[in-house]
């Protein structure tokens, strides 16, 4: 181990220097502030004293607190003694003799609750990676550790960022873990607090190590093509400066970015190249305000800027949202639209500089505007201690694994925006405008012409009236029309709290479970249940039970003999896609335990399942890992079970190793391009001259343009790649991209 430089007698003072002269000109300028936070400075030097960080520059560990309270004071806007006091002092419970009396007695109950409260969360993040068995429930333990006492979460996620930027003498393991724990849980809850650069640099920072191909793929695709990007924004900024010079508001242009992770996640889910995405960079127009304009002025004034720029270009069809009047559900306020230059559309957001600074920091810790913390608070409350580590995934993922998800914007009658998950309906705008109007609806008129039923799946731009009566009372048949999690929640709330549908619940339960006693064939093990809730695409047991209450003969048949294939074939894969054995046969239990010291490798002789969630193949970057009845499960990094898999259990997962000669796995390849006589020929003539087999192959044509799809079975990624290469070389085609599909979408593969 590299030796400890002891620090010169002056250092503790040089650090609170250079510590003070980063806050804010406000706390500074307080004395009454500062003697506070001195004290707090000197408790935790004195307390960590002789600690020194991991890593190669064994930096004295006091530099860690320093660093996340001028993260928490200076990015995150919480520029209050007591924040910055229990920043400074967040491991002094978990890393000291020092208690939580000792702190509360010191700096008060509020300070030291806070403390508490990460020194829980952080206990529980170690079992991660450190306890055998408590490994499945910590992810449900972090996420209750969190609800309690909100303000923990933003000193967490600052010791979070500080930990990434100082990651790189990890090692690789605990770097992968840690960077998947942020994208599973710390980037979504602070995406839903409005700390959008927080959120990115955690993606990002987490990206790069937990799927390092993808990163430094995208990574490359940007830096090709940022001469031609930035020729491109600086014509449009300086073009749209002088169209604003002309207005009476002062104004301002810069070019926001998106991370890497969410140009990742769009290419993945819309199947795009890096180049199909147009709004990797937007122009923000950034004006000032008076501080005697009221609302309605500031409104006014983002829309004669919107004037004066749209007179002049051609306008996006149905890209205008207004985020003014109905700010997004972080508080995020803004005009944004999209316009035509130079052939290429270029997405402009016009947004006040105090609404901008809220943009990439967060509210200030005084605002009563913290819109985020609330809706967060409430995502966070549908989490029990009584639920299972299962459910609390599930609901989690719900609540917060939908926002950076295609979204369809609606409008109510009086214009406000209604920004829900695709595919979402009448019934879930019902909900969320209000829980009670969601509970009576039975309608709604689209459009002030035309009337649905709240099954209706809402399209963009249209305006909703909800038609809702007293008498129309929710029931179980409603859940499949709901697409977002706080629609869903609702309608549990509503079912748990009635008697009767807590009574037919248990009827149905006592019918499921003697049916199945006199068949034979009971489910044995919860995984076996989650399987069957899964292949029935339901979210919960009571679900279940009440479709088996109502269920007629036929129905109940039908129950049994899914219950039957479900225990005969894999009840481990998603059951929702046809599972893919490797060897052609249900795998049995393996010989002995799986080593997760090491990498495995994968031989034809060993029993494993290469789901069809991710397809993974021969050369991929994936991981292995068992059920609880040891049948091996091989996925790729990337698939959302492995997040899921490591989020609960994220030590009994290892890398594979593919050994040589493996037998064929399939793959989906998405190919488009221009329709032509013998199209089809020249495709089937490839594969054959390669010798691919062919599980499946589907193409449609329409308006001269086709899009087709093939299930191969290929050796391993060398022979896909070259493949696709050779596909995409066929006069007309245009693009052809790996995918998966899951639940009906294409999800793109890199």
């Amino acid at each position: 181990m590299k030796d400890v430089i002891k620090m010169p007698a002056t250092y503790r003072e040089e650090l609170y220097q250079r510590f003070v002269s980063k806050l804010p000109t406000n706390i500074v300028t307080s004395s009454a502030s500062m003697e506070q936070i001195r004290e707090a400075y000197d408790f935790a030097f004195n307390a960590h004293d002789g600690q020194y960080r991991k890593g190669g520059n064994h930096d004295p560990y006091i530099t860690h607190p320093v660093d996340v309270a001028l993260i928490v004071a200076t990015e995150m806007r919480f520029a209050t003694p007591p924040f910055i006091e229990a920043a400074l002092l967040h491991d002094v419970i978990e890393d000291t003799p020092y208690t939580f009396d000792d702190v509360a007695s010191k700096f008060g109950t509020q300070v030291a609750e806070i403390v508490e409260g990460l020194t829980k969360v952080t206990n529980h993040t170690d079992n991660m990676q450190f306890s055998d068995s408590e490994q499945k429930d910590t992810f449900k333990k972090i996420l209750l550790s969190l609800n309690p006492t909100p303000w923990v979460i933003y000193i967490k996620l600052a010791d979070r960022v500080h930990n990434m930027r100082t990651i790189e003498d990890m090692k690789d393991e605990q770097k992968r873990r840690k960077a998947n724990e942020n994208l599973v849980i710390y980037a979504p809850i602070a995406q839903q607090l409005g700390l959008y650069d927080i959120k990115n640099e955690l993606e990002d920072l987490s990206f790069k190590h937990y799927l390092s191909n993808n990163y430094l793929s995208i990574k490359k695709s940007v830096d090709d093509s940022s001469v031609a990007r930035d020729n491109l924004f600086a014509d449009v900024k300086l073009t749209l400066m002088r169209i604003l010079v002309k207005t009476p508001y002062t104004c301002r242009i810069s070019i926001e970015k998106k991370s890497f992770y969410s140009v990742f996640q769009i290419m993945r889910r819309e199947n795009k190249n890096f180049e199909d995405i147009d709004n990797y960079q937007a122009v923000r127009i950034i004006f000032d305000t008076d501080s005697s304009d009221t609302e309605d002025t500031i409104y006014h004034k983002h829309y004669d800027i919107y004037a004066s720029i749209n007179q002049l270009f051609t306008e996006k069809e149905n890209s205008r949202r207004d985020y003014l009047k109905s700010p997004k559900s972080n508080g995020f306020k803004a005009l944004i639209f999209s316009i035509l230059y130079q052939e290429q559309w270029v997405e402009v957001q016009i947004i006040t500089s105090e609404n901008n600074l809220i943009a990439h920091k967060g509210y200030a810790s005084d605002s009563p505007h913290r819109i985020g913390l609330s809706n967060l608070q409430l995502k966070m409350s549908g989490l029990s201690i009584e639920d299972s580590s299962d459910v609390i995934v599930s609901r989690f993922s719900n609540n917060f694994g939908h926002l950076n998800e295609p979204k369809v914007i609606t409008y109510t009658p009086d214009s406000k925006i209604v920004e829900l998950p695709e595919g979402a309906s009448v019934l879930d705008f019902a909900y969320h405008i209000h829980s009670n109007l969601g509970n009576h609806c039975f309608g709604a008129i689209i459009n002030s012409k035309t009337f649905v039923s709240r099954e209706y799946v809402l399209k963009q731009g249209e305006r909703v009236k909800i038609l809702s009566s007293p008498s129309v009372k929710p029931n179980i048949s409603w859940n499949p029309c709901l697409k977002s999690g706080h629609s869903q929640e609702c309608l549990n709330r509503y079912l748990n709290s009635h008697a009767c549908f807590a009574a037919d619940y248990k009827k149905g339960e006592q019918r499921f479970n003697s049916i199945m006693m006199q068949n034979h064939c009971i489910p044995n093990n919860s995984r076996l249940f989650a399987s069957i809730l899964s292949y029935y695409k339901m979210s919960n047991s009571r679900e279940f039970y009440l479709e088996v209450l109502k269920g007629d003969d036929g129905k109940v048949g039908d129950f049994i003999e899914v219950v039957k294939k479900l225990k005969q074939s894999s009840k481990y894969a998603d059951v929702q896609n046809t599972t893919i054995y490797v060897n052609r046969r249900r795998p049995s239990i393996i010989p002995h335990p799986i080593d997760y010291k090491k990498p495995m490798t994968l031989t034809n002789d060993l029993p494993y399942i290469m789901p069809s969630c991710c397809h993974p193949i021969p050369g991929d970057d994936a991981l292995v890992f068992t059920d609880d009845e040891g049948v091996m499960l091989v996925h790729r990094r990337d698939c959302e079970e492995t997040k899921k898999r490591l989020a609960t259990r994220g030590k009994e997962i290892t890398n594979v190793v593919w050994s040589e000669g493996l037998k064929p796995a399939l793959a989906y390849v998405n190919l488009c391009g221009v329709d032509r006589i013998g199209m089809i020929v020249d495709i089937s003539t490839l594969l054959l001259k390669n010798n691919i087999n062919v599980k499946q192959f589907e193409i449609n044509a329409n308006d001269k343009l086709f899009n087709g799809w093939l299930l191969l079975y290929v050796k391993d990624i060398d022979e896909l790649n070259n493949i696709m290469k050779q596909l995409n070389e066929i006069e007309g085609v245009t693009k052809v991209n790996r995918i998966n599909i899951v639940n009906g979408r294409h999800i793109a593969v890199f």
